[in-house]
């Protein structure tokens, strides 16, 4: 497994996981992390709780990472790891009991929205039964100008959701327990570097999913 450890990455194997994990009380996964803004904070208002973000890119991972391992403000609860929903790593299959997807982009947005095998089964893998899941969509994405990478996607709504991708999801043990407008002040408390910067100008209208990984 790939951790960023700042401007460099380490290999971290299952056993030396094994020891960090037995400190904590749980284990959280940040998927899609971006910057990694999101885990850093929940890292921080939940000391037991072992907070893991996941993104492909560990460049964009690499300031808030080499943040938590300075001596001033040192976050030892907190990893960063590259991977991405497709392939998420060994290490971490079948161990995340709580589960965020925040605003998500690129493969793993329309993953979700399509209901794309590789990235549910991917999803499914990193958690416990029982495990909860929150994703929050941004569906601005579907106004005038509508960006290149959303331009052929459905476009996003709860009913959709109920009767196209309920069905899409409980094939790879993903349980919808409820959808809906996330509300507008909501997303702006989010500690979310991504949130913040669609919020500029008004927080763009979010469909929030509830999941639960079946056993």
């Amino acid at each position: 497994m790939i951790v960023v450890t700042g401007k460099q990455t380490v290999e971290l194997s299952e056993l030396e996981l094994e020891v960090i994990a037995a400190r904590y009380e749980e284990m959280v996964i940040d998927l899609g992390t971006g910057d990694g803004r999101f885990a850093l904070q929940y890292a921080r208002e939940h000391p037991r709780t072992l907070v893991i973000g996941i993104d492909p890119v560990a460049e964009t991972m690499s300031e808030l990472a080499g943040r938590a391992r300075r001596k001033r403000g040192r976050q030892d609860n907190l990893l960063y790891v590259v991977a991405s929903a497709e392939r998420p790593p060994p290490e971490l299959r079948g161990r995340a009991d709580r589960l965020f997807i925040i605003l998500p982009w690129g493969s793993l947005m329309r993953g979700l929205i399509l209901g794309a095998p590789d990235v549910l089964s991917g999803i499914a893998a990193l958690c416990t039964p029982g495990c909860a899941i929150t994703a929050l969509l941004n569906t601005r994405i579907f106004s005038d100008p509508i960006p290149l990478e959303a331009q052929d996607l459905p476009e996003l709504s709860s009913t959709y959701v109920a009767n196209e991708l309920q069905t899409r999801y409980a094939a790879h043990g993903l349980e919808l327990a409820s959808v809906g407008d996330l509300a507008p002040e909501a997303l702006l408390e989010l500690p979310s570097t991504w949130a913040k910067r669609l919020s500029h100008r008004n927080p763009p209208p979010t469909l929030q999913l509830e999941l639960q990984r079946r056993g």
